[in-house]
């Protein structure tokens, strides 16, 4: 059986906000060119720093002057690339002073989910959601945890209004699917997920893996590999889509396919669950990473992005006007005139950023 909420990460909120642009031009180097390719989530760092600053608050509050100074105190720390364990005490600083503000408190979830510290992150997308109970993003964030944690009799509560806002129907679906899977009602969860024609690819691409692994499960290796390039075609960065797809070429004997696959994985999960590769002492290391991963996979196109930003924020333009001629040269080769020349100004051009 599939465990409810595997493989399903607290959704940033930049994903829901990017459109994509004609062709080649997908979401990812939309936020390029606006040149809004920052991380969305903030940098994870260890336990062991975020545990030092998680000590004992005494809880005051109301805003006020020390309210607003501690908050753009923990803001400017964090968007500007701080040690996580300084953010994190100078977020809780702010939070003591005003439990309820939405701003800290979406901060503080956003971290605790990047460090897989789960019942704290629910804790402050709960008060978040009270702050702004219409906010579907922070609603979805709680549904993902809840499913996590095993709160599924809260999950469903909550699903109702994002099964009715199409831009998180798809996420919705996969979690009602999950619930139901988890309590053993697995034909009533297949048939949830198998029907995604209502739903674009960008929304879809969870329940097309999850209906992979179903269909791995009970032994249609060849439909399920499918479906999870259905995924994969929703969202390139997919892992849980990544690893069926692997495993199906297994199974089929294909292990040529299914080692290229591994691969791909493995150097997703080296940008994603190791708890250090944001910070700035990994930055060589996320960019040789990013380096091998557009090589390997190319179709993840945000990548070309995410390479470039961090080689000009490194310091290197030629390698960042090289990674984005090699983008133009492979999966950007039919982007429109203008889109090619805004980019050749912000990667290859000097003052271009």
């Amino acid at each position: 059986m599939t465990r409810p909420g595997s493989g399903t990460s607290v959704r940033a909120p930049t994903w829901a906000r990017r459109v994509a642009l004609a062709g080649a031009f997908s979401a990812a180097l939309a936020g390029a060119l606006a040149g809004a390719c920052s991380e969305s989530s903030p940098a994870p760092q260890g336990a062991s720093t975020v545990a030092a600053a998680r000590g004992s608050q005494a809880v005051t509050h109301g805003g006020g002057p020390a309210f607003e100074a501690a908050r753009q105190r923990a803001v400017q720390l964090q968007d500007s690339g701080a040690d996580q364990g300084e953010v994190l005490a100078a977020l809780q600083a702010a939070f003591a002073l005003d439990p309820d503000h939405y701003g800290i408190n979406h901060r503080l979830a956003r971290l605790d989910s990047d460090l897989r510290l789960h019942d704290q992150a629910l804790e402050h997308f709960l008060r978040a959601h009270r702050a702004r109970p219409d906010d579907h993003e922070v609603l979805m964030a709680v549904v993902t945890l809840q499913v996590r944690l095993g709160q599924l009799d809260e999950a469903l509560a909550n699903l109702p209004p994002l099964e009715a806002d199409r831009a998180y129907a798809g996420d919705a679906r996969y979690q009602r699917a999950s619930i139901l899977d988890a309590r053993g009602e697995r034909a009533a969860a297949l048939a949830l997920v198998a029907d995604t024609k209502d739903l674009p690819p960008r929304e879809a691409y969870r329940c097309e893996s999850l209906h992979g692994r179903y269909l791995l499960e009970e032994g249609d290796v060849a439909g399920s590999r499918e479906h999870f390039r259905k995924a994969l075609a929703g969202r390139a960065d997919y892992k849980e889509a990544l690893k069926g797809l692997a495993d199906s070429c297994r199974r089929l004997g294909q292990d040529t396919e299914a080692a290229r696959w591994d691969h791909v994985l493995a150097l997703f999960l080296a940008l994603t669950d190791n708890a250090f590769i944001r910070s700035p002492a990994e930055r060589e290391h996320r960019r040789a990473t990013l380096e091998e991963l557009v090589v390997a996979y190319p179709d993840w196109v945000e990548g070309f992005a995410q390479l470039a930003d961090l080689q000009l924020d490194l310091g290197d333009r030629a390698a960042a006007c090289r990674t984005i001629e090699r983008f133009l040269a492979g999966p950007g080769a039919n982007s429109p005139p203008d889109a090619v020349g805004k980019l050749r100004a912000r990667y290859c051009e000097s003052g271009g950023k």
